[in-house]
């Protein structure tokens, strides 16, 4: 009976010793603050990005992810950069900082301000979003057959609605068929019987005038690969092709050049020797009105590395950018250069090595490395800007 007892009152003891530690239990959630309330008009103290939260920023790119630093910042009903309006669900809100990116919008009005606007006030905050410059380089290949698809390259096209459904485009002012958009590019159909020197030609609702870019442009041609004596070749010959050799591309407009082989570090290798006459006055006395305009290929699985050189005249010039090798994937590319560059002479008046009757041209290949290139080259022409 004592036993019973005891146990009876040890367990009265455990059950008010439970009961009394449920009572000490903390309400942590108590004064807990979530931050998603927000209690006066919303101030701005500093925008910065989410790497480096201490650095303010004055200017912000689109697309970019930002943090708004302030007060009162939730409850959010409208962000505006100038007078493009942010899409509210894509920001995270909360009552010292919104963590959202740049609209890739272009404004109509350009303020140069932030505008937050909250239930409970509206505040704004100078700031500028740069806008990219539209770019429009022309035709990848300025010499496709008519027929085929040539494609038109750039950059920002859809920020300046250059698209399918707002843009305009012809050719010798009739219209023609568009696809493949992107913001880098888009493809026409050339039409079948479609002339040399035709003109292509896009606008667009933000384009102040209409773009003109001439298809299939010979220029004065530099190089007459039908005739190359005419052009003194003293070195390259064994370069030269009509694509009728194993591995050759498909001609573009008739004999080219193809350089490949294996060549050691620093080799010095004549592309091509020679030089033209030029019989134009305008170039020679106004050379800055001309581009040097050729294509080249290379082989999908021999792109030019950012360590070869391909010394044009006077100009070395690197196909490669940013560490990044130069690959037209086995399709002809038409490369676009300044004829000041290639024949540069500071000492001349026209910056210019340029002069009416026999001018040198030169191609060299030079690598830093061991390399095994497989590029080809041709239709080296003069173009007025």
């Amino acid at each position: 009976m004592k036993i019973k007892n005891i146990i009876y009152a040890l367990s009265l003891t455990v059950v008010a010793l439970f009961a009394t530690s449920c009572n000490d239990i903390v309400d942590y959630n108590d004064n807990w603050d979530n931050q998603l309330s927000s209690y006066g008009s919303p101030s701005i103290r500093k925008i910065a990005t989410p790497y480096d939260t201490l650095t303010a920023l004055s200017t912000g790119a689109l697309t970019q992810m930002i943090i708004i630093q302030g007060n009162n910042l939730t409850d959010v009903k409208s962000i505006l950069f100038n007078d493009v309006e942010v899409d509210l669900s894509t920001i995270y809100a909360m009552r010292h900082k919104i963590t959202l990116s740049i609209p890739r919008i272009l404004p109509e009005n350009v303020t140069n301000t932030l505008t937050v606007e909250t239930e409970k006030g509206i505040t704004t905050f100078p700031f500028e979003v740069t806008i990219p410059p539209l770019v429009v380089k022309g035709f990848y290949n300025e010499f496709v057959q008519p027929g085929d698809t040539a494609q038109i390259v750039g950059d920002f096209l859809d920020l300046y609605e250059i698209t399918e459904e707002l843009g305009t485009f012809t050719l010798n002012g009739s219209d023609v068929k568009v696809l493949e958009f992107t913001d880098k590019s888009f493809s026409i159909i050339v039409p079948e019987g479609t002339p040399d020197n035709s003109v292509f030609t896009l606008s667009s609702p933000k384009l102040d005038n209409p773009m003109n870019f001439k298809y299939r442009d010979f220029g004065i041609q530099i190089l007459n690969y039908e005739d190359l004596g005419s052009n003194g070749m003293w070195a390259g010959g064994e370069y030269v092709t009509d694509g009728t050799k194993p591995g050759d591309p498909e001609p573009l407009v008739g004999k080219y050049t193809r350089f490949a082989g294996s060549f050691g570090a620093w080799a010095w290798t004549n592309v091509f020797g020679g030089g033209f006459n030029l019989n134009e006055a305008d170039i020679a006395n106004n050379p800055q009105d001309y581009y040097i305009k050729f294509e080249i290929l290379t082989k999908q699985d021999k792109p030019i590395n950012d360590f070869e050189k391909i010394i044009m005249q006077n100009l070395d010039w690197y196909p490669s950018s940013g560490g990044l090798s130069f690959n037209t994937y086995g399709k002809w590319m038409t490369i676009t250069l300044e004829a000041t560059d290639v024949f540069k002479d500071n000492n001349a008046p026209t910056k210019s090595s340029l002069a009416m009757g026999w001018n040198g041209f030169g191609i060299v290949h030079q690598p830093a490395n061991e390399v095994s290139p497989d590029f080809s080259i041709c239709n080296f022409r003069f173009i007025k800007k």
